[in-house]
């Protein structure tokens, strides 16, 4: 049997989310959210392209309250019927909720609790369950979450506590008292109420476990007021439950992002039928940062209809989040250079299914967590295992080849193996190990890491006809739908050469061995705490180098095995004299996020995105010939020091004279 709970689904939209919200989603800013503002006349409304958009009624789910409440059901976990069950719509007599709170879920267990009856029945259940066979049993634990959202792009502390007095009058005042000024806040009180009042008397407490989050478009910076804010209204809900435990956190632009990335990911699938071994448990080696943690798993064979079933999304076609980890994910259903998924494909196809197991490779599966459902009166050897935040790290063409044929997989058996681990080291390991076909380097890897994730947001907020848009291609070779000019596409491997040309100020190492960055990976690049319009800043300085190189006829080598013996061999040095030339602070190299370094670096966004940048790159090309005082562009000469130097000194020299713009 399945126990997928109700809030556990796959797609957002399953739980009713509207899709236009969802690719709202993809369009955050990383410091303000600006797409939910406050309904508008149509005519002054415009979408993110600049075409005319529907107007946003108030009761409509564009909403900035609608966007923290779903998000907050997904991230915390916790189980509701509905969006729509869980958004509080009611106002009062004056045209407004007399309550600061947005929405609302409550939940025992995995059952969500949508009205009085089922509150009543389940504290029942509790207290019957303090008889001596269910002694394991100590208390009344539902879940409580409450959602207040607030379009300030700032947060005070009238407004923390404003919160925190609403969730306490809520939660201890008499619900009936409550029905009269707010029909839903009403609901939420009574069936709260109801389960505390039906175990007073009894020998089972009531504990209740209280999730408030405060959500705002901003960036939320603690300080020592609002911690004690906080603190005071956990504190007071705790007296009135003594026993509960109560939550209470601020989530700004960037906890939303952050929100939204595990939301994105979050899965949760049952890999039915299949006879699994169990591999021997592996204690992973302790990092700096974290300690040891297990890894294990199984291996075995699975049918191919529950392998189609894990990962089949609402339209039909394989859930592209379940191979965010998949290096190959890009190919699809493109079997023409892979001969595993075109065999299997021409196999199904005259009919002999059952032979899958015996020719073709199996899938490879890494969850977070996964656990055995109970297989009833099977009496095969099968099992049912839940498999939590999973991803396909190998055999992707094989699952799309087997969705693509779904009509011939009766009887096909597939080899497979499930790896579960919390650690990310670990499951570099799986997936290099896994992808043995074709190959796959660390810059690869690259693409996997949650950094890389968070920076996609920024590169993606901006729309394909915005002058500042740049694509992010993460995985080699992955194409984009679409006309995109291929000068606007930029690699992490390029990010990273690039930041570590210009701002950090070492391009004699980048030429010299740019693996060895990958060491600086995430402390000093791609660093979650660094301002992401520097990686625009960097993308758009590369961009202005390969204009460049285009004018002089001269071959610019930004791409894997693209090292020809015509290449300008200098194209890092060009970078760093670029960079030096425009920014204001170029010997600052400790990068913070903020509205103060975006100011920083939205300069050479400007120059180089909005305008053409012909001139200073032009003389970003002569330093640099300068800098080689009369001997020729080498790699031998570019891999100096002493070449850096020179650049930088002839570059500061020119600072002083450039007014760019």
């Amino acid at each position: 049997m399945e126990t997928r709970s109700p809030h556990s689904t796959r797609t957002l939209e399953a739980m009713g989310l509207d899709p236009r919200l969802i690719d709202a989603l993809r369009k955050f800013s990383r410091h303000e959210i600006a797409l939910f503002a406050p309904p508008v006349a149509e005519e002054e409304v415009m979408d993110a392209v600049g075409t005319a958009a529907p107007t946003l009624a108030p009761g409509e789910p564009e909403t900035f309250q609608r966007l923290s409440v779903c998000l907050a059901l997904h991230r915390l976990d916790v189980p509701a019927v509905s969006y729509d069950e869980a958004y509080l719509h009611d106002e009062g007599s004056a045209g407004q909720s007399s309550f600061a709170i947005d929405g609302a879920a409550i939940a025992v267990g995995d059952e969500p609790i949508i009205d009085v009856e089922s509150a009543r029945a389940a504290a029942l259940e509790a207290v019957e369950r303090r008889g001596p066979s269910h002694a394991g049993v100590r208390s009344l634990r539902p879940r409580l979450l409450l959602v207040r959202a607030n379009m300030d792009t700032s947060v005070g502390l009238e407004e923390i506590e404003q919160f925190g007095r609403d969730a306490q009058r809520l939660l201890t005042r008499d619900p009936e008292e409550l029905l009269d000024e707010s029909m839903e806040h009403g609901r939420i009180a009574k069936i709260f109420g109801m389960m505390r009042v039906s175990t007073r008397g009894t020998e089972t407490p009531f504990e209740p476990k209280i999730d408030l989050v405060y959500a705002f478009p901003g960036e939320w910076r603690r300080t020592q007021r609002t911690d004690a804010a906080l603190a005071v209204r956990g504190a007071d809900l705790r007296a009135a439950y003594p026993g509960a435990e109560v939550n209470f956190t601020i989530w700004g632009a960037d906890e939303l992002i952050s929100a939204y990335e595990r939301v994105a990911l979050s899965s949760i699938g049952v890999l039915k039928a299949a006879r699994l071994m169990a591999l021997p448990k592996v204690e992973s080696n302790p990092s700096p940062v974290a300690s040891g943690r297990t890894a294990f798993g199984w291996i075995g064979v699975a049918p191919a209809s529950s392998i189609v079933d894990l990962v089949i999304a609402q339209d039909g076609s394989p859930d592209p989040r379940l191979f965010y980890d998949n290096v190959r994910h890009y190919l699809g259903a493109d079997i023409e250079d892979n001969p595993g998924a075109a065999g299997l494909a021409q196999t199904l196809r005259v009919g002999e299914a059952p032979e899958v197991v015996l020719r073709h490779n199996g899938v490879t599966i890494v969850a977070r967590g996964a656990e055995f459902q109970r297989s009833g009166d099977r009496r095969d050897g099968a099992a049912d295992l839940m498999l939590r935040e999973f991803q396909i790290v190998n055999g992707a063409q094989t699952v799309f080849t087997l969705c693509s044929n779904q009509e011939q997989i009766e009887g096909a058996h597939l080899p497979i193996k499930v790896v579960v681990t919390e650690d990310e080291r670990v499951k570099d390991g799986v997936v290099l190990g896994a992808n043995t076909q074709s190959a796959v380097d660390r810059f690869d890897m690259l693409a996997r890491r949650q950094e890389l994730r968070a920076l996609q947001h920024a590169f993606d907020a901006a729309p394909p006809g915005a002058p500042e848009k740049l694509w992010l291609q993460r995985r080699r070779a992955e194409p984009f739908r679409g006309r995109v000019s291929p000068q606007r596409i930029v690699t992490p491997r390029q990010l990273m050469e690039g930041f570590a040309s210009a701002i950090l100020g070492i391009p004699h190492r980048v030429h010299d061995n740019p693996l060895q960055l990958l060491e600086e990976v995430p402390e000093r690049i791609f660093n979650r705490d660094q301002e992401p319009t520097a990686y625009l800043a960097v993308g758009w300085l590369i961009v202005a180098g390969r204009r460049w190189a285009e004018r002089r006829e001269l071959y610019w080598a930004d791409r894997l095995g693209q090292n020809r013996a015509d290449a300008y061999p200098a194209r890092h040095q060009f970078i760093y004299a670029l960079f030096r030339m425009v920014d204001e602070d170029p010997e600052e190299v400790e990068l913070g996020h903020g509205p103060d370094t975006a100011a920083r670096f939205r300069p050479l966004l400007d120059v180089f995105a909005t305008r053409d940048g012909a001139a200073l790159a032009d003389l970003a090309g002569v330093i640099v010939r300068e800098a080689a005082a009369g001997q020729s562009l080498t790699p031998e000469l570019v891999r100096q020091v002493g070449f850096t130097d020179a650049v930088r000194r002839l570059t500061d020299e020119a600072r002083s004279r450039i007014r760019p713009g």
